[in-house]
């Protein structure tokens, strides 16, 4: 009896912080996806503004780095890698006005952000 209440509480241990990591990834990664898409949009509704798009790409790599010292824990180093280079890439082009450039790094950033989530999501396909 006593090897079955161990077993059940592992279970119930990895159970939960698998769904903590889960809904951790899936917050962070939402707070991510909308300021990258507050960008995009400033970007495509008003490329004069570009001050206030280099203060909103400031925010987005300050938060990614905040972000990132967590990630850590949980992603592989080589994908958040890409995502740091992908954020550092936006940011300098849109630092110097290449705000064009910049729409392929931010679509780039979009989609290496929902990657992480979808691989990190618990289910039997990540699983096995």
């Amino acid at each position: 009896m006593k090897e079955f209440i161990i077993i059940f509480i592992i279970l119930v241990v990895i159970i939960g912080g698998a769904m903590y990591t889960n809904n951790y990834l899936n917050y962070s990664s939402e707070i991510l996806l909308s300021q990258i898409n507050n960008i995009k949009q400033k970007i495509i509704q008003d490329s004069q503004n570009v001050e206030y798009i280099k203060e909103d790409a400031q925010k987005l790599y300050n938060e990614w780095i905040n972000i990132k010292r967590k990630w850590a824990f949980i992603v592989m180093h080589s994908e958040l890698d890409l995502i740091e280079t992908s954020f550092v890439k936006m940011k300098a082009q849109i630092e110097i006005g290449e705000l064009d450039k910049s729409m392929e790094e931010i679509e780039t950033s979009i989609f290496l952000v929902n990657h992480i989530k979808d691989n990190e999501k618990f289910c039997l396909r990540n699983i096995f």
